[in-house]
C-alpha cells in the first residue's frame, strides 16, 4: 500500500476542507512550502489537487508540477481536481504529474474520460469516486452522478482506470477515521485509494489490511501532528 500526502491547493496554498466545504478550509501556508516539507521529511508520494479547478476556476497545477518535479525528480506526483479534457491530463502529465486523477469527467462525458485513460495508460489514470452515503457525487461534491460506487467501479474499470480514489464525504477532513466498512466491501480484485477520516499510523496499518486497498491519502492528521512522516516511510513507493 502506498500512503499519499495531500497537498490541496486553492489559490496558491495548501489548504484542508472539511467535507469538501469551501468555506470550511484550514490555511497551512503556501502549496510549495507544503511540497517541500513533504519531500524533504522523505515522503515521495504527493496527491495534490486543484481545489480552485474543482469549483469551475482555470486550472493552477502546472507551475507547481514543474517545480516540484524538477527540485525533487524522485517524486511521484498523483494530481487532479476540475480536469476537463484528456488535453488536460496530458498537460498535467508534461508538467510532472506521474499519475492523473479524473472524477467528473467519468459522468458528464464517458467518451473523453476514455480518451484520457487511453492516452495516460492505465497506470497513469486514476479514476476519483467521491461517495455519500453509497452514492457517487460529482461538481465539488454537488451533485448525484446517478451511481452507486459499485456500478461506477465497474464503469472505471471498462474504460481503461487502474485504479479508483475512493473517498468518503462525510469523513474527509474531520479525522474521525477512515471508513472500514466501505473498504472492507470491495469488489473482488479492486485496487483502490482510500480517502477520508484518516488520523493516524493504526489507521493505515488497518486499511493496508483490506485486500482492496492499494493505496491512502493521508491529509489533515500530518498538517496537524497526528501521523508522522516517519509513520509513512513503509508505505513509500
Amino acid at each position: 500500500m502506498i500512503a499519499w500526502a495531500a497537498v490541496d491547493v486553492l489559490e496558491g496554498r495548501a489548504v484542508r476542507l472539511r467535507q469538501g466545504r469551501r468555506e470550511a478550509a484550514t490555511d497551512y501556508g503556501e502549496a510549495l512550502e507544503a511540497v517541500a516539507r513533504w519531500a524533504e521529511a522523505g515522503l515521495r508520494a504527493l496527491h495534490l489537487v486543484d481545489l480552485g479547478a474543482a469549483f469551475g476556476g482555470a486550472p493552477s497545477l502546472f507551475t507547481l508540477l514543474r517545480l516540484a518535479s524538477g527540485r525533487w525528480p524522485g517524486l511521484a506526483l498523483q494530481a487532479g481536481g476540475g480536469i476537463a479534457s484528456a488535453g488536460d491530463a496530458l498537460r498535467l502529465a508534461e508538467a510532472g504529474a506521474s499519475r492523473v486523477v479524473a472524477g467528473s469527467l467519468l459522468f458528464r462525458d464517458r467518451a473523453e474520460a476514455g480518451r484520457l485513460a487511453s492516452a495516460l495508460g492505465p497506470g497513469r489514470c486514476v479514476a476519483a469516486l467521491d461517495v455519500l452515503r453509497g452514492r457517487v457525487m460529482i461538481s465539488g461534491w454537488r451533485t448525484d452522478a446517478g451511481a452507486d460506487l459499485r456500478d461506477a467501479m465497474t464503469m472505471a474499470a471498462e474504460m481503461g482506470y487502474g485504479e479508483v480514489l475512493v473517498t468518503d464525504i462525510e469523513r474527509d477532513g474531520v479525522m474521525a477515521g477512515p471508513n472500514l466498512e466501505l473498504y472492507g466491501e470491495l469488489p473482488e480484485g479492486a485496487a483502490c485509494i482510500a480517502s477520508g477520516g484518516l488520523r493516524s499510523r493504526a489507521d493505515l496499518r488497518a486499511l493496508a489490511s483490506l485486500p482492496g486497498v492499494a493505496g491512502a491519502v493521508v491529509g489533515r492528521a500530518l498538517y496537524e501532528g497526528t501521523a508522522r512522516p516517519s509513520e509513512l516511510a513503509e508505505y513509500q513507493p
